[in-house]
């Protein structure tokens, strides 16, 4: 397979129609015998995104959809902002940094003992400990005596130190020389 982002747009709008509103791509023609010209295009993957292959090429739906929409290709992760990995409506979608994208987090880990995020149990203190990822450091938060105590703690926390984690789609500002060097990759048209 090539790089998720090596099939040129303009190739993949012959081959899909996309409907913004629903979330959804379909053939236009069919690629291939099991997938007819007007059905939906892509498979939903054991991580639970649906993706669908062209040209030897794998692309995620979601990541194909913000193409289509804004001309070029996403360099960042797509965030849907729901945390719905199937909810690919243009609306719910927004480019984000990798660290930027785990602070929109909705499910906890699945070797955390209390199923909520922010929540951990401390054995030494036989105690709930509740803590929060800042810029790529652990912050403690406190102990407390229940987990849902705990999970409302990293909430508050969460709602002050991750601004944007109020799931509202906020424009990214490129620094300086990211435009051109956007643009030098074929991710935005001159």
């Amino acid at each position: 397979m090539r790089n998720k982002n090596s099939i040129e747009l303009d190739v993949l709008a012959l081959w899909v129609m996309c409907d913004l509103e629903a979330g959804k791509l379909y053939w236009k023609k069919s690629p291939n015998y099991r997938a007819p010209a007007g059905s939906e295009a892509g498979n939903i993957t054991n991580g639970g995104y649906r993706t669908f292959q062209l040209n030897l090429v794998k692309i995620q739906v979601h990541r194909a959809i913000f193409a289509l929409h804004h001309g070029f290709w996403p360099l960042l992760e797509i965030d849907h902002i729901n945390g719905n990995r199937l909810d690919n409506r243009i609306s719910n979608l927004r480019q984000l940094t990798g660290g930027q994208n785990k602070q929109n987090s909705i499910v906890a880990r699945k070797r955390n003992a209390s199923g909520l995020i922010g929540a951990s149990w401390h054995s030494s203190r036989n105690k709930w400990r509740s803590s929060i990822q800042v810029n790529g450091k652990a912050t403690h938060l406190g102990y407390f005596n229940t987990a849902d105590d705990a999970h409302a703690c990293y909430l508050k926390a969460k709602a002050v130190m991750h601004p944007s984690w109020a799931g509202l789609p906020k424009p990214m500002a490129l620094r300086d020389g990211e435009l051109d060097a956007l643009r030098e990759l074929g991710g935005v048209p001159a």
